[in-house]
């Protein structure tokens, strides 16, 4: 071999074991790089689930340095790490940043960490109590937290927080610290409880000590101290007193006390009736429920085009109209209700010709601007807003629930609820179809105009769809409205009774005929307002 080929082959496997050595360099840096405090910057520590704690005290950052270095290093995890509670350290250096994952486990000898190449090591016993002890691994500490007092009723639930206490649990250093993390009320906790189910009040862990008072609105003091035997025969709202003490007996390594001061309603589940299982497609059905409270709502889910529901005070019940729309078809129908925490079902067939199986059509002509003024989306949209409007205020009370007196003391009813309108714009292919939501009547010319039933008129106004209108609320979400007049009588606020003039009628801009249009709406549905 030639020199030439000698020099040629020593470089090549110069080059070829220049990785190597620079790959065994830097592991012999790196492995032999020894932490020093006083080159960390800042230090961040983060625990599952918890926000980040910043230390810049040389103490606290010594603390871990000098934990990290006396640390002996393991060939493998002692135990399954994928799983386990971890807590982040990130030393921050001018030069670079350092993360290392610490695994505890309150037992002292199994806390391990993992440094910045993953190589695992067991922490010393005597640093893993100093460091458990510290208040980012306070969350290892939950099981020596305050008992939660649960007041249970069937599947439900609800915890009580305290008014006041003292708890303190042992750390791992053998001390006792103060627990503070369990937020305390001012005496605004509410719980309730079903006449028919279950009920019991529990905590996580018994009290040694415990005392139970509970009164009625009136002060007096119930012989009850348990919610199990509480019987009573209409929804009834109790005060109930609780104090609760849990002594440091055997190797406890917890103890303290608290007080609980809530309000506690008895409740009767609320009873739903309804008027009748059938219903006529544009019609409603009358609502009843019995012990609804203040702060419960009825939510209906089906798969039927319904109205919501509005209730009012009824003769000791409360009441809503249930609108079913006109764009239902017939059948039986399931419909699922919820009150409060009680779900339960009732059926409802539902009869009645669909829109597209009606006889009924009615062709009229209708001019660009006419349209724009009473048919197009932005005429629907001014509609909507005034229904809107006159729901967006809760009813304050039943005046009438359904059946209505026709509007008119004479007059044709020349097109009924639900009647099919295919308007062409300027007698033009341009058509539109629309389904009436009203009765239109035909009658002579200043004609009155009369409320249907008592009620309290909610709105006077006017609107390219339906012209001059009144629209009274009788209660239970339905409204009256009487539309396309050409005066108003009464003013909103009013209260009516059957028979009140509410203005005069007024010209059909369609076909100038002196006209009025009466609708009715249960739950922002129109309905057949005379089925």
């Amino acid at each position: 071999m030639n020199l030439r080929h000698r020099k040629r082959t020593a470089l090549i496997v110069f080059l070829l074991c220049l990785p190597l050595a620079l790959i065994a360099y830097f592991l012999f840096t790196f492995t032999n790089e020894k932490l020093n405090a006083d080159e960390i910057t800042n230090m961040e520590i983060t625990s599952d689930g918890a926000d980040a704690i910043v230390y810049t005290d040389r103490e606290s950052i010594s603390f871990y340095t000098e934990l990290f270095l006396a640390s002996s290093k393991l060939n493998s995890p002692m135990r399954e790490l994928e799983n386990e509670p971890a807590v982040k350290v990130r030393l921050e250096r001018e030069d670079s940043v350092l993360t290392y994952v610490i695994y505890p486990e309150l037992s002292e000898t199994g806390c391990m960490f993992t440094d910045p190449r993953g190589v695992c090591y067991l922490i010393p016993k005597e640093d893993a109590r100093a460091m458990l002890s510290r208040k980012e691994f306070s969350f290892l500490y939950v099981a020596s937290a305050l008992p939660e007092l649960t007041i249970v009723s069937g599947s439900s639930s609800t915890e009580i927080l305290p008014v006041s206490y003292g708890w303190y649990y042992k750390k791992q250093d053998g001390t006792y610290e103060q627990y503070k993390e369990k937020p305390v009320t001012e005496g605004g906790e509410y719980a309730r409880i079903y006449s028919n189910r279950s009920n019991s009040m529990t905590f996580s862990r018994k009290p040694d000590e415990l005392s139970v008072t509970i009164t009625d609105k009136d002060g007096n003091i119930l012989p009850q101290t348990e919610l199990g035997p509480l019987v009573f025969g209409n929804d009834t709202v109790l005060k109930v007193t609780v104090n609760a003490t849990w002594l440091r007996t055997g190797a406890g390594n917890c103890d303290g006390s608290a007080s609980y001061d809530f309000e506690l309603l008895y409740d009767i589940p609320a009873i739903l009736t309804l008027s009748s299982d059938t219903a006529q497609i544009g019609g409603g059905v009358v609502i009843n429920v019995r012990f609804l409270n203040e702060d419960e709502t009825v939510t209906l889910k089906s798969g039927l085009d319904l109205g919501e529901l509005y209730f009012t005070e009824n003769e000791g019940v409360k009441t809503a109209v249930l609108g079913v729309a006109d764009t239902n078809f017939p059948g039986k129908y399931e419909i699922e209700y919820t009150i409060g925490d009680n779900t339960d079902y009732f059926d409802l067939t539902v009869a009645g010709k669909t829109q597209d199986e009606r006889a009924e059509i009615y062709r009229m002509s209708v001019s660009d601007e006419l349209y724009e003024q009473a048919l197009s989306d932005s005429a629907k949209a001014e509609l909507n807003g005034i229904i809107e409007s006159i729901y967006s205020t809760a009813p304050e009370k039943t005046y009438s629930v359904l059946g209505f007196a026709k509007p008119v003391s004479s007059g044709k009813l020349v097109q009924p609820y639900g009647t099919r309108v295919i308007a062409n714009v300027n007698n033009t292919t341009d058509t539109h179809l629309f389904y009436a939501i009203g009765n239109t009547y035909s009658v002579d010319k200043e004609a009155g105009v009369y409320a249907a039933a008592k009620g309290r008129i909610a709105y006077t106004g006017e609107c390219g769809t339906l012209g001059k209108v009144v629209i009274i609320d009788h209660g239970c979400g339905v409204f009256s409205w009487y539309c396309g007049l050409s005066s108003i009588e009464r003013g909103e606020g009013t209260e009516v009774g059957p028979s009140t003039l509410l203005g005069k009628a007024g010209v059909n801009p369609y076909d100038n005929t002196s006209t009025v249009v009466f609708c009715v709406t249960a739950g922002k549905v129109f309905i057949n307002p005379i089925p």
